[in-house]
């Protein structure tokens, strides 16, 4: 073959440069479009969705009787009416994970304005954990205003203890100030055996009720009178965050145990909180004995 001609070279120059070119820009550029796809596709599984409706998981009986602890991972889609689909458990001991997705399958998360974008992976962590004394913020059931990448449940240490009717953040705060109609009372019911069964009032002005039940030395109505300072200081200890954070109910797997109820009216504001089996907080075992002694109820008891 002969030379081509000038022009045709610079042609021939032109169109191998301009292949070098889109082949260079294919190396430079094809990563970076990749990256770009992946940043949007990990932003749009960054995305935190609230759920509308769902409740916690509940923690299984067999799993807190042997205070199995652990954190249950799991991925899942949420369709376009936001129910979760396609769930997948990552990590998480199975006698958690079956209460896990029996939650998570009724969950229903608020849609954002867009919808959720099909085949988007979201993640889910739900912590099971044991502690000294129930936290009752932990204890609500439902999660709705929630966001899901940790969802911690919550049970108390002793086997077997159970912590319902938990009060909700604004009704832990307790009253400002105290009122002359304020009392505090402490009743305990009947079991298979001898447990004394009676009910005492300490009202803020000072007189106190007994009524007597069975297993008692006195079962007609008993009267009698503290000093207003001492009514006060009695009633003040139901004047607490402790008190008013404490859940409405304690119980356990325990059969034919007595409970104990403390019921207290502050500044026109009433709780009770209910201790079958001593399953509660300390501070209720502390309640019942300051009522007791202020009392001095064991004279109509007969201790």
């Amino acid at each position: 073959m002969g030379t081509p001609p000038p022009g045709e070279t610079q042609i021939l120059n032109f169109k191998f440069q301009n292949f070098k070119f889109k082949i260079l820009s294919m190396q430079i550029f094809a990563p970076l479009l990749l990256a770009f796809s992946a940043a949007i596709t990990w932003a749009q599984q960054a995305q935190d969705p609230v759920l509308r409706s769902g409740l916690r998981p509940v923690y299984p009986a067999q799993a807190r009787s042997i205070r199995l602890k652990g954190s249950i991972v799991v991925q899942f889609e949420i369709g376009p009416e936001g129910y979760t689909r396609n769930l997948k458990t990552v990590s998480g001991r199975p006698p958690l994970v079956q209460s896990v997705l029996e939650a998570m399958a009724q969950w229903h998360f608020e849609p954002p304005e867009k919808g959720f974008a099909p085949g988007v992976l979201y993640t889910a962590t739900v912590v099971f954990s044991t502690v000294d004394s129930p936290l009752p913020e932990l204890q609500t059931e439902s999660l709705s205003g929630q966001s899901v990448q940790r969802v911690d449940v919550v049970a108390p240490s002793q086997p077997g203890v159970v912590a319902d009717a938990c009060p909700a953040a604004a009704d832990r705060e307790p009253p400002a100030n105290g009122a002359d109609d304020d009392f505090i009372e402490l009743e305990r019911t009947a079991c298979p055996g001898n447990c004394p069964v009676y009910t005492v009032r300490i009202g803020a002005d000072g007189a106190i009720t007994f009524k007597g039940g069975s297993n008692v030395k006195e079962t007609d109505d008993q009267r009698d009178q503290i000093t207003v300072e001492q009514a006060r200081t009695l009633i003040e200890k139901a004047r607490t965050p402790e008190f008013w954070s404490l859940c409405g109910r304690y119980s356990s797997d325990l059969a034919d145990q007595p409970a104990v109820i403390v019921r207290a009216r502050v500044s026109a504001r009433e709780k009770q909180v209910s201790n079958y089996a001593a399953a509660a907080p300390p501070i209720m075992k502390k309640m019942q004995d300051a009522i007791d002694a202020a009392a001095q109820t064991g004279r109509w008891v007969g201790k």
